[in-house]
């Protein structure tokens, strides 16, 4: 880890750069609704962005997703994640200024 970049989590989200989104909505008002097999790159690009956007207009905030790993190799990745109170960083990598937010 470099020592200039902020480490992501909860506490901090109000340190974060303006120019990066972060989320509006309050994470203890989402309830499972979800339960997903793996939590891949696959699954972090696409459903959970889908709900990320629609949880940012209040909207699916009952359909949390709750990511479960079955094989060995999963344990890697939810560690790597718990570190960042399961938040991820996104950069759209279409746009040249490239836009950037923090999910979940």
């Amino acid at each position: 880890m470099h020592d200039n970049l902020l480490p992501l989590s909860n506490a901090s989200l109000k340190d974060i750069n303006k120019e990066i989104r972060v989320p509006r909505y309050d994470r203890d008002k989402i309830t499972p609704g979800i339960v997903h097999i793996g939590v891949g790159n696959f699954h972090r690009a696409h459903q959970c962005w889908y709900l990320h956007r629609l949880m940012q207009e209040d909207l699916a905030l009952d359909w949390g997703i709750i990511g479960a790993g079955v094989r060995l190799a999963d344990e890697h990745q939810r560690l790597k994640i718990q570190m960042n109170d399961y938040r991820k960083k996104r950069r759209e990598r279409e746009k040249k200024e490239g836009e950037e937010e923090v999910r979940g």
